[in-house]
């Protein structure tokens, strides 16, 4: 039909037929191309064309806002808000929002933390572990279950030796086709996770990982392998430190940085649980600033662009976080780029917490930083 035989009123009526709760207000058709008056079901006034209103499908663009408005207007306030309106007991404990899709930090009414994007939480998503034991409930397992599917899952290869069951979280024994013995929770089984012993004897083999390649690694660090025989990084070793203290790490853990928790102690003050949850804080808040610092100032803190990881150079603070604690410095001190230099793993683990410089040399190098980058 042409422009030429519309008439208002057939505008009116054709505008409730085509979006249901819409209404044409205006009181003059010119032609189609000419903004008209509607009102959306919210009440909304707008303008729009009747080309545009009836042909492309073109809307309320106070509701499109609306609907669009978590990706363009979100910001940690808001999510933290309505995390609390949209989820009873549920509560945001991130610091920023960047995206719909990046996960963010929560805490569901029975105090389970986990992490997910504000994209699956505003769509319905809740706290994982509540939902594994709402499943679990559900279908009521037990043993014989597990038994059972432990053989479906694995095509009959995998065997569960265990004869009771308590919760998903619980260890049960398992066999592999190797005959392997080994522990897993139900829930890492059915996420797919399989026999540790198999899975790091092709990653040792690959990575030449054996008993001789750890006795020698560790007395790079002054430590005694006393263990004959390596089976995965979970499995304890028997070490003896530099002090002769008898230890038992594995190896995944010594070479992350743990060592004789006698040695380390040793001298340390020893806080109560307040004073630990501050630590905590502080620690967390200078990680964060250390990172944006080491960013922001690349080129002067990692001139020759060392590779930072865990197995090459780590990001090292000279005056340590823990000092900083004990004396009460501003982690924003603590954080400066005068603070941070890149070191090798061996050597940072070794320093372990141990400071450079003096307090007072840390702060004279920040306040002559600040000076000159005002």
């Amino acid at each position: 039909m042409g422009s030429k035989k519309l008439t208002l009123e057939y505008i009116k009526s054709k505008t409730k037929e085509i979006a249901e709760g819409y209404e044409c207000i205006s009181e003059e058709y010119i032609s189609g191309k000419e903004k008209l008056l509607f009102r959306c079901n919210k009440n909304h006034v707008y303008e729009a064309s009747w080309s545009n209103f009836s042909s492309n499908n073109r809307r309320c663009p106070h509701c499109t806002n609306e609907r669009k408005g978590d990706s363009q207007r979100l910001n940690i306030e808001y999510v933290k808000s309505k995390t609390k309106e949209i989820a009873e007991g549920y509560e945001c404990l991130s610091d920023n929002y960047k995206n719909s899709k990046t996960k963010l930090k929560f805490i569901c009414p029975e105090q389970h933390i986990f992490y997910m994007s504000w994209g699956s939480f505003k769509s319905g998503c809740r706290c994982p572990q509540c939902g594994r034991k709402k499943t679990e409930d559900s279908i009521r397992l037990n043993i014989e279950y597990i038994k059972r599917k432990t053989y479906e899952l694995t095509n009959g290869e995998y065997k569960c030796l265990s004869d009771s069951y308590k919760n998903n979280r619980t260890k049960l024994k398992f066999r592999c086709p190797k005959n392997h013995d080994f522990m897993m929770s139900w829930d890492n089984f059915c996420r797919g996770s399989r026999c540790p012993i198999c899975a790091n004897s092709r990653r040792g083999t690959k990575r030449g990982i054996n008993i001789h390649y750890i006795k020698e690694y560790v007395q790079q660090f002054g430590y005694i392998c006393l263990s004959d025989v390596y089976g995965t990084s979970y499995d304890h070793l028997k070490l003896k430190c530099t002090e002769d203290h008898i230890v038992y790490i594995s190896w995944g853990n010594f070479r992350k940085g743990h060592r004789c928790r006698e040695c380390s102690t040793k001298g340390r003050t020893k806080y109560d649980e307040t004073t630990r949850t501050e630590l905590y804080s502080y620690k967390e808040y200078i990680n964060r600033l250390t990172n944006q610092n080491y960013i922001k100032y690349f080129y002067l803190i990692n001139p020759e662009k060392l590779n930072r990881s865990f197995e090459e150079y780590h990001l090292d603070h000279i005056y340590s976080i823990i000092d900083g604690f004990n004396n009460g410095i501003d982690p924003e001190i603590i954080s400066s780029p005068v603070n941070l230099r890149m070191l090798p793993m061996k050597e940072n683990i070794v320093k372990h917490g141990t400071s450079l410089i003096t307090k007072e040399e840390l702060l004279k190098a920040y306040n002559d930083f600040k000076k000159n980058n005002i």
